[in-house]
């Protein structure tokens, strides 16, 4: 099966019309439908559902669109791989990040990359912590960086792995919480509206309840901005679990949460079995740099 034939099917989805692909792709109509049929034959499914307006894809339609998409995209990648190694020996970084990771953390990193090596690219994806992993084992992605509190799929190498504890942040201007304090413990919660990451809902709620009362959560969420406008605003607090080197905005306290419970772990997994690139390898050395000192 030629990559042609893929890209011409996800222009046929995107077009919405065997005639207006064809037209877009530049080639005969006749050709293109060919294309189509000669794929319903060769998996043995029907792909598209056609009518006089537009085609509908099939459930079996939308699996081969996802995965068409993916291809080619990775064909992509691959060319501007290989074209900036060729020039100037950088690569491309295929990178997943986790939603739930401080901003200021990205930064850092990509900053430290930026110096040491100016001509790396990048092409960076986002997502939630099992998103992250699922990207690296399909080969979406080359490496993701992600925030767990359990161990990596058997499928994954946890090339490095940084451990994270719970924080409490919270503004200056709250009216629940003292600034002055060194540490809270899980009953000062009692009573404080809570915004929490939806990784962290599940077991701050359980260390409440262990502690005799139900948490009061304003909001769950799969990533950090929408939780710092809840924070800013002094509409709640939150508990986010920060490694040492991790950087919040000026106006946000952190204290630690006084808890038995392990540390999570800020892990870089990349998929077994496989090598990484020299851009993989690169940047994972910039990650060991960042955090040294830990």
């Amino acid at each position: 099966m030629r990559l042609e034939t893929f890209q011409n099917f996800i222009a046929v989805v995107e077009c919405g019309t065997i005639t207006a692909a064809a037209r877009q792709m530049r080639i005969a109509q006749p050709a293109l439908s060919n294309q189509i049929r000669m794929l319903e034959e060769e998996f043995g499914v029907q792909l598209l559902k056609r009518s006089t307006r537009r085609v509908e894809l099939t459930e079996a339609g939308r699996v081969l669109y996802t995965r068409c998409k993916a291809i080619c995209r990775l064909e992509t990648d691959m060319k501007h791989e290989l074209l900036d190694s060729a020039q100037n020996g950088s690569g491309t970084l295929r990178l997943g990040i986790s939603q739930t990771l401080p901003q200021k953390f990205t930064e850092r990193i990509l900053r430290l990359c930026n110096q040491d090596a100016p001509g790396l690219r990048y092409t960076l994806y986002t997502g939630s912590a099992g998103d992250v992993a699922a990207m690296v084992q399909d080969g979406f992605v080359d490496i993701g960086v992600a925030d767990l509190h359990h161990s990596a799929p058997p499928e994954l190498d946890e090339v490095l792995s940084v451990p994270e504890y719970p924080h409490v942040v919270f503004s200056s201007d709250n009216i629940w919480l003292p600034s002055t304090r060194a540490a809270i413990s899980i009953a000062d919660l009692r009573d404080v509206p809570l915004c929490l990451t939806d990784r962290d809902s599940d077991m701050i709620s359980q260390l409440c309840m262990e502690e005799g009362f139900m948490p009061t959560i304003r909001c769950v969420s799969s990533s950090l901005p929408q939780l710092y406008f809840w924070i800013e605003h002094g509409l709640a607090v939150t508990v986010l679990y920060l490694s040492q080197t991790d950087d919040l905005p000026r106006e946000l306290n952190r204290k630690s949460l006084t808890v038995s419970q392990n540390p999570s772990n800020r892990v870089f997994l990349a998929k077994k079995n496989q090598p990484l690139a020299a851009a993989g390898h690169l940047f994972i050395r910039f990650a060991r740099q960042l955090y040294a000192s830990i």
